[in-house]
């Protein structure tokens, strides 16, 4: 359910970056941001199990997430970055998980 909704949630930020609309990528980011966060919060508590020991990539990811993708987000001269980012990311997910 997490996983599925972090995917989902990427692939929209994506599709924002895409079309380069501002509006719409502050919104994909921000509901990006909150899915991450929530995942992490589940995985925290043992509700998600992942295939890596430890919690640094986890970890990693949610900083990126939650901390580096919304000044990336604000930044139009980031968004190409942004895009490679999150499609790193969601690639990262299915290793993390799968």
């Amino acid at each position: 359910m997490y996983i599925e909704r972090m995917v989902e949630a990427g692939q929209q930020l994506l599709d924002a970056l895409s079309a380069k609309e501002y509006a719409a990528i502050q919104e994909a980011a921000n509901l990006f941001s909150k899915t991450v966060d929530d995942a992490w919060t589940a995985y925290t508590r043992g509700e998600i199990d992942t295939k890596v020991r430890g919690q640094a990539l986890p970890k990693t990811m949610h900083h990126f997430a939650t901390a580096e993708l919304p000044a990336m987000a604000s930044d139009p001269q980031q968004w190409q970055n942004a895009a490679r980012q999150v499609r790193l990311f969601l690639n990262m997910v299915r290793v993390v998980v799968e």
